[in-house]
């Protein structure tokens, strides 16, 4: 059987602005000026560039101080896109999860910078949830989604460790303290159904649906 190479990664080259003698490298379209052209201390800075822009998903490391959360996201989905996989390939489930729980999070603070985002906005991120009809559970679920985001804004030097450590501060709703509605209680399966795969399990098997149906 045939086997298909994989493609293989272009790494952009190691350039020299004539004019200067500097070295530059192009990443997504911008230039990285890495120091005099042919020294050991730049090829050294050039192999540190490339291996953080890899690294980052062939994504040029942004600035903390400006960055917004729309970015935060439009990067960290290059990272989920490729972790969040079964052995198969296939995405998992958690990939809709996530978009699910980032929408109120972007819809609110989408075009705010990210290294402002604190508690509050947390909260209000959080309150919105409610409002908008999402059960307890679902909202502390994905609250710790949105926290998760900001540790992997911090561990890629994108956020400062600021940011998610006051983030964590803020606690998910607890029952009967918080307006947020309760998931249904899960009732027992109805006898008939039981009574009907009785013909087609072992003894065991039917002594322990009934005790738990009990």
């Amino acid at each position: 059987m045939k086997t298909v190479d994989s493609p293989k990664i272009q790494t952009p080259k190691l350039r020299r602005h004539k004019a200067t003698g500097q070295a530059y490298v192009v990443l997504n379209g911008r230039a990285i000026y890495l120091g005099v052209y042919g020294t050991e201390e730049t090829t050294e800075n050039y192999h540190k560039s490339i291996a953080e822009w890899l690294s980052c998903g062939k994504q040029v490391a942004a600035q903390g101080d400006n960055i917004k959360l729309n970015e935060i996201l439009a990067r960290f989905w290059v990272h989920a896109e490729s972790y969040y996989r079964s052995p198969d390939g296939t995405p998992t489930s958690e990939l809709d999860s996530l978009r699910y729980a980032f929408r109120p999070l972007f819809s609110l603070y989408g075009n705010s910078a990210a290294a402002s985002f604190g508690p509050r906005c947390l909260r209000a991120v959080q309150q919105n949830m409610v409002e908008i009809g999402w059960c307890r559970n679902n909202v502390n679920r994905d609250l710790s989604r949105i926290k998760m985001l900001f540790k992997w804004a911090v561990s890629q030097e994108f956020l400062p460790t600021s940011v998610y450590h006051a983030l964590v501060t803020v606690p998910g709703l607890r029952k009967g303290r918080s307006e947020a509605r309760e998931t249904e209680p899960t009732k027992p399966v109805p006898q008939e159904y039981i009574d009907a795969i009785k013909p087609f399990v072992s003894r065991h098997m039917w002594t322990r649906a009934i005790q738990e149906n009990i």
